[in-house]
C-alpha cells in the first residue's frame, strides 16, 4: 500500500460511510479508493514506472463533491476565498479525521486571521442552558443527561502554517462542558513526517435513577458511574512518506461510581440474602503500546506491541432489614481489591497483493497473557431471629492466569474480470486458570464461630474455529451474485472441583459445538442511481454431543435511490428467526434430591423494516423523514441447577411492537436569518408498552458577520404503560446560544 496515511485519516473521517463494506480478504487500499477516484490501473501502471507518480494524476472526477454538496455558492455565501472555479479539495481536507465528537459548522462568515506564522480559523460556541422536568427526573436523567447552566458546547481551531514554523498545523478542539459528556483534543503535525495528538473525555451516566433514592425500595442494578479518559500518541515516518511508519500511544482510564446488588448470606446454619446494598467502585485502567507500519519484499506489514495495568476497587458499607427479624438492622461492610496485569499483547498483520491485483492475501496473529489477584473481607452484622443476633466474616484470596492466542487468513482471487473467490479461516484458542479460598466464620452468641471453608479450582481450554467462502459474479453492469458456505465449531474442556462442606468435584466437563450454514446475496442496479441489495443467512448447528439442535436464519433487504440530486429515497427491511431446542441433561445434586433435569429450549423472532427521504433542494432549505417498524417475540422454558437447590421452571414470554416516526426541517428566510425543526415519535405495545415524543426547533440569527445567536428548545414527553406507569415524565430545555467565528 503506498498511502498509508491518506489511509488512515479516511478510516476516521466521515466520508468513510461512502466506502462499501469490504468482504473477506479485500483490504481498504484495494476497494475504497476507487468509490471516489474511480479506476486505478492507469494510475498504478505510471507507479511502476521511474520516479515518483506526480500529485493529482488520480484526482477525483471534477464535480464529484456536488453529488452531496450541491449549491457551492450557497454553501460559501460571505466567503472571501471562495472561488466558483477552485477544486474543493484547494481548500478542504477530505480526508481529514471527524473530531470525536460532532460539532457545528463554523459559520459561514469565518474569516482567516493570523497568529504568529500560522493562519488560524475556527469558532466558539456556548450558552446558558434551562431544564424544567414534570414527573420522574430519575427516569429523565437516565434517558437524556440533561442539567441546566451554562456551557461552552463547541470550540474549534486549526492553523496552518503560511512560515517557516515547529509544525505545519495544529487544531484544537474541545466541547460538551456543563454536560455530562466532555471532550478536549489537541493535535500538532508536520506534512508526511509525524502528528502528534492528545486528548480527554469524561463521561456521566446512571441507570435507573429514581431507584437510587435510599427511599425507594427496589434498587437492584442500579447505578451511576463517571468514566475519565486521557490519551496521548505520536505518528512518525522518519524516513518519509515511503518508510515505515511508527507511533507510539499511552492511555489512562478512570472509572467510580456505586452500583447496586444483592448480598448473599451462606452459612452451614443459615441461608438468606441481603440487599440491595450500595457497591463503591473504583477502576484505573493503563495502557502502553507501540506500532510500526512497513513493506517487506511487497509485503505490507503492521506490528504492534501494547501493555495493560487494570486495578479495581469495591467497597460496601450498608444498612438494611436483618433477615430474620425484619424490626432490627444488619450492618453490612465488605472490600475487594483486585490487580489485573495484562502482559504484551503482540499483534502481527501482513498483506499483499499479487498478480497485478488478482490475488489479495492479508493474515494476522494475536498473543496475549494476563494474570490477576484479588482479596476479599466482609463482616456482617445482624439478627437471625428476634434476640438472636449473628456475625459472619469472610476472608478471600482469588488468582487467575489466561493465556489467548488467535490467528486468521484470507485470500481473494478474480477468477475472471467478472468472477472473484474469496475464503477466510479463522482459529482462536483461550487457556484459563482460576482458584479461590473462602474462609468464612458464623458466630451466634453465646456459642463458639461455626468455620467454613469454601472455594474451587478451575482449568478452562477453549478452541474455536471458523471458516467462510464466498464467489462472487457481475453478471453484468446492473447485476451482482453472491454465494457462500461458513461454518464454525468451538469445543470447550472444563477440568476442577468445588470445595465446600460436603465437597464437590473435582471432575469434568467437554462439551462441543459446531455447525455451518449458506450464505446469499444480489445486488441488482434497474436504474441509475438505483441500488437494491438483498443477503440471506442461515444456520443449522449442534451442541452437548447431539443433545441440542440449534437453527438460526436472517435476511435482509435495502434500497437506496437517488432519482435526482436533491432527493435521497431508503428503505430497509430485516427478518431473523432462532430456535433452540431438544437440550435435557441429567445432573447430579446434592441431596435432596440427588440429581435433577436441566433443559433450555428458546426461540426468538425479530422483525423490523423501515423507509425514508432526505431532499436538500437548496442550502440552508432541507427536509428529512423516516418510519421504523419492528417486533420482537421471545420464549424461553429453562431449569438449572444453581448450588445445591435446583431451581424452579422458569417460562419467559416476551412480546412487544414499536412504530417509531421522525422527521426534520431546515429553512433559511434570509442570508442573517435560519431555522430548523425536529419531530419524533414512538410508541410501543406488548410487554413493554410505552409511548415517547420529542419536539425540536433552533433559530439562528447573524448579528454580525463572525457572530451568530440562537436560541434552541426541545420538548420531551415519556409515557410507560407497563410495568411502572409511574416512570413517566414530561421535560422542556432550552438553550440560549452565541457562536464566535474566528
Amino acid at each position: 500500500m503506498c498511502h498509508r496515511a491518506a489511509t488512515a485519516d479516511l478510516a476516521l473521517s466521515s466520508h468513510r460511510l461512502l466506502v462499501p463494506e469490504r468482504a473477506a480478504g479485500q483490504a481498504l487500499d484495494d476497494w475504497g479508493c476507487v468509490t471516489c477516484h474511480g479506476p486505478w490501473e492507469e494510475h498504478v501502471e505510471r507507479a511502476k514506472g521511474s520516479g515518483p507518480v506526480p500529485p493529482g494524476t488520480y484526482a477525483p472526477p471534477s464535480g464529484l463533491c456536488l453529488d452531496c454538496h450541491p449549491g457551492p455558492a450557497d454553501l460559501h455565501r460571505g466567503v472571501p476565498e471562495f472561488r466558483p472555479d477552485r477544486r474543493c479539495d484547494g481548500c478542504h481536507r477530505i480526508h481529514a479525521p471527524s473530531p470525536a465528537r460532532a460539532a457545528p459548522r463554523a459559520s459561514r462568515d469565518d474569516r482567516a486571521r493570523r497568529l504568529g506564522p500560522f493562519e488560524i480559523s475556527g469558532f466558539v460556541e456556548g450558552g446558558w442552558q434551562a431544564v424544567s422536568v414534570s414527573g420522574d427526573g430519575g427516569t429523565f436523567a437516565q434517558d437524556w443527561t440533561l442539567s441546566p447552566g451554562p456551557r461552552l458546547r463547541a470550540l474549534r481551531i486549526e492553523g496552518r502554517a503560511e512560515e517557516e514554523a515547529p509544525f505545519d498545523a495544529f487544531l484544537v478542539e474541545a466541547g460538551g462542558v456543563g454536560d455530562p459528556h466532555t471532550f478536549a483534543n489537541v493535535e500538532a503535525r508536520r506534512e508526511g513526517l509525524w502528528r502528534a495528538r492528545a486528548g480527554y473525555r469524561r463521561d456521566e451516566s446512571v441507570f435507573n435513577a429514581g431507584a437510587l433514592d435510599p427511599t425507594e425500595s427496589q434498587r437492584l442494578h442500579a447505578s451511576d458511574a463517571t468514566r475519565r479518559s486521557g490519551w496521548v500518541d505520536l505518528h512518525a515516518s522518519p524516513w518519509g512518506p515511503q518508510g515505515p511508519l511508527l507511533s507510539v500511544d499511552a492511555s489512562r482510564g478512570e472509572k467510580d461510581g456505586t452500583f447496586y446488588a444483592t448480598v448473599p448470606l451462606d452459612s452451614p446454619a443459615f441461608a438468606a440474602t441481603l440487599g440491595p446494598a450500595p457497591n463503591d467502585t473504583d477502576e484505573t485502567l493503563r495502557t502502553v503500546g507501540g506500532s510500526a507500519r512497513f513493506e517487506v519484499a511487497d509485503f505490507s506489514v503492521f506490528v504492534r506491541e501494547e501493555v495493560r495495568w487494570l486495578d479495581a476497587a469495591y467497597d460496601r458499607n450498608a444498612d438494611g432489614p436483618s433477615p430474620g427479624d425484619p424490626a432490627s438492622t444488619h450492618t453490612n461492610r465488605a472490600s475487594f481489591d483486585s490487580e489485573v496485569t495484562q502482559f504484551p499483547t503482540t499483534i502481527v498483520r501482513v498483506s499483499r497483493a499479487f498478480l497485478d491485483g488478482d490475488v489479495r492475501f492479508d493474515a494476522g496473529v494475536r498473543r496475549e497473557e494476563a494474570d490477576g489477584t484479588g482479596d476479599f473481607e466482609e463482616t456482617i452484622q445482624g439478627f437471625f431471629a428476634p434476640g438472636v443476633p449473628f456475625t459472619s466474616t469472610r476472608d478471600g484470596r482469588a488468582r487467575f492466569e489466561r493465556e489467548r492466542f488467535g490467528a486468521d487468513a484470507g485470500i481473494a482471487v478474480a477468477i475472471t474480470p467478472e468472477v472473484e473467490v474469496a475464503v477466510r479461516v479463522e482459529r482462536e484458542e483461550d487457556d484459563h486458570d482460576a482458584s479461590d479460598r473462602i474462609d468464612a466464620v458464623l458466630t451466634v452468641p453465646p456459642g463458639p464461630g461455626i468455620p467454613t471453608q469454601l472455594g474451587d479450582d478451575t482449568k478452562t481450554e477453549a478452541i474455536r474455529t471458523r471458516a467462510q467462502g464466498e464467489v462472487r459474479w457481475r453478471v453484468s453492469p446492473a447485476l451482482d451474485l453472491r454465494a457462500g458456505w461458513e461454518a464454525t465449531q468451538q469445543r470447550i474442556h472444563l477440568e476442577g472441583g468445588t470445595f465446600a462442606a460436603p465437597p464437590v468435584g473435582p471432575g469434568t466437563l467437554s462439551e462441543k459445538l459446531e455447525g455451518s450454514g449458506p450464505t446469499a446475496g444480489i445486488t441488482v442496479r434497474p436504474a441509475r442511481r438505483l441500488v437494491v441489495d438483498v443477503d440471506a443467512r442461515a444456520f443449522d448447528g449442534e451442541a452437548f454431543t447431539g443433545k441440542e439442535s440449534e437453527e438460526r436464519y436472517e435476511l435482509r433487504a435495502k434500497a437506496r435511490w437517488r432519482p435526482s440530486r436533491p432527493l435521497h429515497l431508503f428503505a430497509h427491511g430485516r427478518v431473523r428467526r432462532g430456535e433452540v431446542d431438544g437440550f435435557e441433561e441429567i445432573v447430579p445434586t446434592l441431596p435432596p434430591p440427588p440429581q435433577t433435569t436441566q433443559r433450555f429450549d428458546a426461540s426468538s423472532k425479530v422483525d423490523d423494516a423501515g423507509a425514508g427521504f432526505v431532499w436538500v433542494p437548496a442550502a440552508p432549505l432541507s427536509a428529512g423523514l423516516s418510519y421504523l417498524w419492528r417486533r420482537t417475540d421471545l420464549e424461553s422454558d429453562t431449569v438449572f441447577p444453581l448450588g445445591i437447590d435446583p431451581l424452579s421452571p422458569a417460562v419467559v414470554e416476551f412480546e412487544d411492537t414499536s412504530h417509531s416516526v421522525a422527521s426534520s426541517i431546515g429553512v433559511g428566510w434570509s442570508e442573517r436569518l435560519r431555522t430548523s425543526g425536529l419531530f419524533t415519535f414512538t410508541r410501543a405495545s406488548g410487554d413493554a408498552s410505552f409511548r415517547a415524543q420529542e419536539i425540536g426547533g433552533r433559530l439562528e440569527w447573524d448579528v454580525r458577520r463572525n457572530l451568530t445567536a440562537g436560541l434552541e428548545a426541545r420538548w420531551f414527553e415519556f409515557e410507560p404503560h407497563d410495568p411502572n406507569p409511574q416512570d413517566g415524565y414530561d421535560a422542556w430545555v432550552a438553550l440560549v446560544f452565541a457562536r464566535l467565528s474566528l
